[in-house]
């Protein structure tokens, strides 16, 4: 399960008990047959199960661990570049992370890279997002806009070509 999840216990107890008792592992306890516990951290927690008979002279006892997988926040910084520029894409999430995936916005997306780049094939607000989990139950996910601007296209030409003469470009710049 997750930290902030809710751990939900059931069991199989076929014959007729007078008593059961879990123990959660991390100081609490309860005696219902489908108890639901909140773990407050992350870790590995020893849960004991037991069961009396119905006239309370058998018992039987049950420990298996339980994981709480740390909370994945996701999160990911990005540059602002100009068209035909990379963008680069740092992951900054916080959680241990078994697996992650780019959707880069444009119909493309990387997988398994944490830090990446990307060009992107035109200019504009562009919505990328990060999935990360940890677990096969453990994720999150957070879509940022980044911007990429439309580079000036860039020209000049010069007046008067003859060699010794003072010559002046002429600005023809567009955007």
């Amino acid at each position: 399960i997750c930290l902030g999840d809710s751990a939900k216990f059931s069991s199989n107890v076929t014959f007729p008990t007078s008593y059961v008792s879990w123990d959660f592992g991390d100081g609490s306890s309860d005696t219902s047959l489908t108890p639901s516990h909140l773990y407050a951290v992350a870790g590995t927690y020893q849960v004991t199960f037991i069961v009396w008979s119905d006239d309370s002279t058998c018992k039987d006892t049950l420990t298996q661990p339980v994981v709480v997988a740390p909370t994945l926040v996701a999160d990911f910084l990005a540059d602002t570049v100009c068209l035909s520029n990379p963008t680069t894409f740092t992951n900054t999430t916080s959680g241990l992370i078994s697996s992650l995936s780019w959707d880069f916005g444009d119909g493309t997306g990387s997988t398994f890279i944490p830090d990446t780049s990307h060009v992107y094939p035109a200019p504009g607000n562009i919505s990328v997002t990060l999935i990360v989990k940890s677990t096969s139950v453990c994720s999150d996910t957070l879509t940022k806009n980044i911007v990429v601007y439309d580079k000036p296209n860039t020209q000049f030409t010069i007046a008067n070509q003859c060699q010794f003469v003072n010559a002046s470009p002429l600005n023809s710049t567009t955007t």
